[in-house]
């Protein structure tokens, strides 16, 4: 999230209007106003960089959940896929048993899978293919 879009453009400049409108000069409200913008943009890298740590430290875990807990939750959707659409029609078939109904989620379930699905394997080959890349 990038906070001077957020802001807006002028944000210090907008601040000094509306508390010290005729005390600081044009050339002073832009040094801070960039000043402000340095230090947002310095935190925002920040905020990455250990953003970027966590998933390293995750991933390198010793605790075999830790380091899997992102394909967990797609093992949790192949579960469901499976069941709702593999064995509750062999079963209905085979058994004439119709009270065996699909898991029912909601939409938005199924969109964080596709998003976070179709982001995963992007991610992955995009990796193999740069490792390949610079091997050669």
């Amino acid at each position: 999230m990038n906070l001077l879009k957020i802001l807006g453009g002028d944000f210090v400049g907008k601040i000094i209007d509306k508390v010290a409108p005729d005390k600081i000069s044009q050339e002073e409200r832009m040094k801070l106003n960039q000043a402000f913008e340095l230090q947002v943009m310095a935190n925002e890298s920040k905020v990455e960089e250990y953003r970027r740590d966590m998933i390293v430290a995750d991933s390198k875990s010793e605790d075999s959940y830790v380091s899997r807990a992102r394909p967990t939750l797609f093992y949790i959707f192949y579960f469901v896929i499976i069941f709702n659409y593999i064995l509750v029609p062999l079963l209905q078939i085979f058994k004439g048993n119709h009270l065996l109904v699909p898991l029912q989620l909601p939409s938005e379930l199924w969109n964080m899978f596709t998003a976070g699905y179709l982001g995963y394997s992007g991610f992955r080959t995009f990796d193999k293919h740069s490792k390949n890349k610079h091997c050669k």
